[in-house]
């Protein structure tokens, strides 16, 4: 069964957007024919090839960034790249629907039954938010609207285009674009509130990082069995300070691209850097960096004394 599924990426993120590519090759059913459309941001003839090396069906397209140029300051921390995917309905003309992922993903099973999702009736699918009644307050949403993490979505392009999606968000964008803390996902929530089907959070579950207790990790690595598709939100695994129990998981795929094989020495050096960096006195040292008044709360006292088990 063919499978579109849509990234963005700009030559930063390139090595990224391959390490999902591979896990999504490596981890798909014998009946799944996963077809790769890369919107690129300037990418280079030699990351052309590399991309596309990865597999038969993977298209790497230039994105034309006129419409985005607006933005490029305002949306800096971001970069205008995660803006391209509003524009998927016009650029994948031939496309119906198709599930767009970000490049810091790894999927551990077939995407079939997301993508076999029914949305006729809806613009699109996606997982609710973990910090959903904030974002929702910050843009002025109803309570009881819909509001989703954008990582992992399944897009009703035919429907997009019926409805005038793409001109309705960048009308938006235009008038708003100081007030999207989460830049295309504020904006994909606002515009399509009504007209967004929740879906299972195994279709992007949003691993957690950073100081968790033990009662907390035991309850996240049950809900990882059925996860298919892993979402690394705030810190990254290529980050030095990143340490989880997926980082492994992530470097593994890493390593089957072309990256790796062109600079086997940038694992390695990431590697002793981070092993460095989370050595238990740093940890102790960094915590006490970013919690000075932990003493204080209850809450980060526990923390704190995870570091000691």
């Amino acid at each position: 069964m063919k499978i579109d599924i849509v990234l963005a990426t700009d030559e930063n993120f390139a090595k990224w957007c391959a390490t999902t590519i591979i896990s999504v090759l490596k981890n798909k059913s014998e009946d799944d024919e996963p077809v790769f459309h890369i919107l690129g941001n300037d990418l280079s003839i030699k990351t052309k090839e590399r991309l596309t090396s990865l597999g038969e069906n993977i298209n790497v397209i230039d994105v034309d960034k006129t419409d985005f140029l607006p933005y490029k300051e305002v949306a800096k921390f971001w970069t205008i790249t995660t803006l391209f995917r509003i524009k998927s309905a016009s650029i994948l003309k031939n496309l119906d629907k198709a599930i767009y992922l970000d490049c810091d993903i790894i999927v551990k099973g077939s995407l079939a039954d997301f993508y076999n999702t029914n949305i006729d009736d809806f613009l699109l699918a996606g997982r609710e938010d973990f910090d959903s009644e904030n974002s929702k307050k910050n843009l002025g949403m109803s309570k009881t609207a819909t509001y989703i993490n954008a990582g992992s979505i399944l897009m009703n392009l035919k429907k997009w285009r019926e409805e005038n999606a793409e001109e309705k968000m960048f009308n938006y964008l235009k008038d708003n674009v100081d007030k999207l803390r989460f830049m295309d996902q504020d904006l994909i929530n606002y515009v399509f509130q009504d007209q967004i089907k929740v879906v299972d959070k195994k279709f992007n579950y949003l691993v957690p990082n950073g100081f968790q207790t033990k009662e907390f990790k035991l309850k996240w690595q049950k809900d990882l069995q059925d996860a298919v598709v892993l979402h690394f939100v705030g810190w990254k695994p290529w980050e030095i300070y990143y340490e989880n129990v997926f980082r492994d998981t992530f470097w593994t795929y890493w390593q089957m691209t072309p990256w790796h094989k062109e600079n086997p020495d940038f694992y390695k050096n990431h590697i002793e850097k981070s092993r460095k960096f989370n050595s238990k006195p740093s940890l102790i040292l960094n915590f006490i960096k970013r919690y000075p008044l932990f003493i204080f709360f209850k809450e980060k006292r526990a923390l704190f004394a995870t570091l000691f088990k």
